[in-house]
């Protein structure tokens, strides 16, 4: 049996954990390829599933190489996977899969920014490559630029005056503290958000407005609130920035 792709983070305080391409055998290319981010849920010792971000649930038929691994049910993940079948209708699982790479993914959830907190949560430059929101979630890809040598942290916060306004959405800023770090590479990162709290304050929620201070300058990016369930898709959103 195959080794299960995984990735730990070099950064520990962030936990930004970074992709790599899987080897051509670990995917046949015969069957179906999806992406998505989840929860991996144990019912026994048997059975596991994907509990997507957008409310599907996807059994594992290789769940051992997620034991043999120590990924831990619970954990938020990412997951490259091969469809092995569709179940009908009205099934508990709307999918069989095998999954040929799993990530762990760090979970917090926002910070509110103050004057005694601002220095540690920073404001140094970073690159929002892609962002979901679904369930309790907001799931984000950033880049930033670093040596690998020093811890670096990513957050998202909530402000008191927020620089713009959209009706229905939540004013986010993405913050970075490079811990002055030299910006030698880039480097690709995957987190996610609990939103629970802003869910309960704002039910008819209809989405983000995020501040991102990009490499190239400032921009507000838009993203949408998913609550309703959807299809399985491979994961490809795009942004829509604001000038």
């Amino acid at each position: 049996m195959k080794k299960l792709l995984s990735l730990k983070l070099f950064m520990i305080l962030a936990a930004l954990t970074f992709m790599t391409a899987c080897n051509d055998d670990d995917n046949p290319g015969n069957t179906w390829t999806g992406t998505t981010i989840g929860n991996l849920v144990k019912v026994d010792d048997a059975t596991y599933y994907i509990d997507t971000f957008k409310g599907n649930k996807l059994y594992v038929s290789n769940y051992s190489d997620l034991v043999n691994n120590k990924i831990e049910a619970g954990s938020r993940v990412y997951c490259a996977f091969l469809i092995e079948s569709e179940n009908p209708k009205g099934s508990t699982y709307q999918y069989n899969i095998r999954i040929y790479q799993c990530i762990p993914l760090t979970v917090k959830e926002p910070t509110h920014l103050t004057p005694e907190n601002a220095e540690e949560i920073g404001n140094d430059r970073i690159n929002l490559l892609y962002a979901w929101s679904g369930d309790k979630y907001i799931d984000i890809q950033f880049q930033i630029q670093a040596t690998g040598n020093i811890t670096h942290t990513v957050n998202l916060v909530t402000v008191d005056e927020p620089e713009q306004e959209k009706e229905g959405y939540k004013y986010l800023e993405l913050r970075h503290n490079a811990n002055s770090d030299y910006a030698l590479e880039n480097y690709n990162g995957m987190m996610s958000f609990d939103i629970t709290k802003i869910l309960a304050e704002e039910p008819n929620l209809k989405g983000f407005l995020i501040k991102v201070p990009y490499q190239n300058g400032v921009k507000y990016v838009e993203v949408a609130y998913e609550s309703a369930k959807a299809d399985i898709e491979p994961i490809t959103p795009q942004l829509t920035c604001l000038q």
